[in-house]
């Protein structure tokens, strides 16, 4: 198995200047960025925090921890093309046979990622990934017991890979990194189904 990792190269909720904030919802005290320590969005200036702590932090990534297969980033909102293509680059530079989704943002990436849990109808003839949660979250949530069953997965990946669309199905580990029971179980019961 590969090692790939994740990148929220916008929002980042523990800096001042951390992108969101130019998201219609952020004037209202919406998420897209941190209201509580940073209120207000005058001032901001999502290339400070690309600088200093974005470019920094994707570059230890690409440089210690061995080959990747994949910088699946996330969430471009307030992130310009011109940022999004140094990252690109900067994948390339240094994992050049890694792959880039293309949440890097405005119009880049080795591939498209839909939308979350979005599950396209139609055939795909470039590559394609629809990321979906196996409940409501994509992170590990206690109160979160809405699972999807075995047999929705299975026909859901069976819908996908008719169309040449990659699964990508989240299941979030606890605090302790453990998989969830109920996903462990549907997961189980998927694998016993017979794809075609």
């Amino acid at each position: 198995m590969r090692l790939g990792i994740y990148c929220s190269q916008d929002l980042d909720w523990h800096e001042e200047h951390g992108g969101g904030f130019i998201m219609p919802w952020a004037h209202d005290g919406g998420y897209s960025h941190n209201v509580t320590d940073f209120p207000g969005t005058e001032g901001k200036n999502y290339t400070i925090c690309f600088e200093k702590k974005i470019v920094p932090q994707v570059k230890e990534l690409l440089t210690n921890y061995g080959d990747l297969c994949l910088v699946w980033f996330d969430t471009p909102r307030t992130i310009k093309t011109e940022q999004s293509r140094y990252l690109f680059e900067l994948v390339k530079k240094y994992q050049p046979h890694c792959l880039v989704n293309s949440r890097i943002g405005n119009g880049l990436g080795d591939y498209t990622s839909t939308g979350d849990n979005e599950i396209p109808e139609e055939q795909k003839d470039t590559l394609y990934e629809a990321p979906a949660t196996m409940n409501r979250s994509w992170g590990y949530k206690s109160f979160d017991q809405d699972w999807k069953s075995s047999k929705e997965i299975w026909a859901t990946k069976r819908h996908l890979n008719e169309r040449g669309i990659n699964y990508l199905l989240n299941v979030g580990p606890d605090g302790l990194g453990r998989i969830p029971a109920p996903c462990v179980s549907i997961l189980h019961d998927v694998k016993s189904y017979k794809m075609f």
